[in-house]
């Protein structure tokens, strides 16, 4: 994903930058996520996404004369694969969302080129996923009844599709412009201020993940506590009132009764597989084998992500 035309001083300039905010983007989602995952922080993963968001513009905004076209792309890959270190809470998903927000990011750069409207053309493409994300999921649950079931009860309580679009817009918009002003702040960060805002944010992400995996067991996986956290996920606000109004809507159209059990086992057994799978999913493996690559990018990234690592373990160890 690096240009072969570079030169290279230019290259390894280009790979320092890549593999920094790749670094700083991976100990950000393992510290800070895991700490807003411990303490049930609300609207977590927008503010993970604005964070990655404000990351690949400044990324980007460095590498705009060094021919880098794929670097939020590059960054995002290899932070999705170090958050597949964090010892806590889920992993496919949001190494799903990082991924995806850096192609996102990325269709941006390729549409108008590494320039300053490529760059905000992709932070507003990178901050829509949070949206399309749980979407597609929910869809995947409960089907095309979980749309039914909304207009249904919308009409029987008299919500006008005015005002639930106007909802639905007035949400987007705002996390809109939030990655705008991270974007443009972005643009205007000069180096020093942003290794400051690294070596800030890194020592919170350490202290944070230091916190979190000393209240659950050092960190160490349960197939047990897999399940068993599974199960709760079923038992958020969002997910029961979906399968509420679902089984709702199915009872008030007649359904028989098969129907209506169907309605209801179908959404909790995929939503416990899921939600199991996104706990459990082996993804070290992958890590291991990017490694073992001679991509000197890659490499570089790791090297200062263990490096980092390192550091607070010594300070763990005074």
């Amino acid at each position: 994903m690096i240009d072969e035309n570079c030169n290279s001083d230019e290259l390894d300039d280009a790979t320092h930058i890549i593999a920094t905010h790749a670094a700083f983007l991976g100990f950000t989602e393992i510290g800070i996520g895991s700490f807003f995952h411990a303490f049930h922080i609300p609207f977590r993963g927008n503010i993970l996404s604005l964070n990655q968001i404000f990351i690949l513009s400044h990324a980007s905004s460095l590498l705009a004369s060094k021919k880098q076209l794929f670097s939020p792309l590059t960054i995002s890959i290899i932070g999705a694969s170090l958050k597949s270190l964090s010892t806590v809470g889920k992993k496919v998903k949001p190494m799903l969302a990082i991924g995806m927000q850096g192609l996102l990011f990325n269709c941006g750069l390729m549409l108008f080129g590494n320039t300053f409207y490529g760059r905000l053309v992709g932070a507003v493409f990178s901050s829509l996923w949070s949206f399309v994300q749980p979407l597609l999921f929910y869809y995947l649950v409960f089907g095309k009844e979980i749309f039914h079931s909304l207009l249904f009860f919308s009409q029987r309580l008299s919500i006008s599709e005015e005002i639930i679009l106007l909802v639905v817009f007035t949400t987007i918009l705002v996390k809109i412009i939030a990655a705008l002003s991270l974007f443009f702040l972005a643009e205007n960060f000069s180096k020093t201020r942003f290794e400051k805002y690294v070596s800030k944010l890194t020592k919170i992400s350490r202290s944070k993940t230091n916190l979190y995996v000393s209240q659950n067991n050092d960190g160490k996986f349960s197939l047990g506590r897999a399940v068993v956290r599974s199960f709760r996920d079923l038992a958020k606000p969002l997910f029961l009132f979906s399968l509420s109004i679902t089984v709702l809507f199915l009872w008030f159209s007649g359904c028989s009764q098969e129907r209506l059990f169907y309605g209801f086992f179908r959404p909790l057994s995929i939503g416990f597989v899921s939600f199991f799978c996104l706990r459990v999913f082996p993804f070290l493996d992958l890590l291991e084998k990017i490694k073992n690559r001679n991509l000197k990018v890659l490499n570089a990234t790791l090297n200062m992500f263990w490096r980092g690592m390192g550091k607070k373990q010594s300070e763990n160890g005074e």
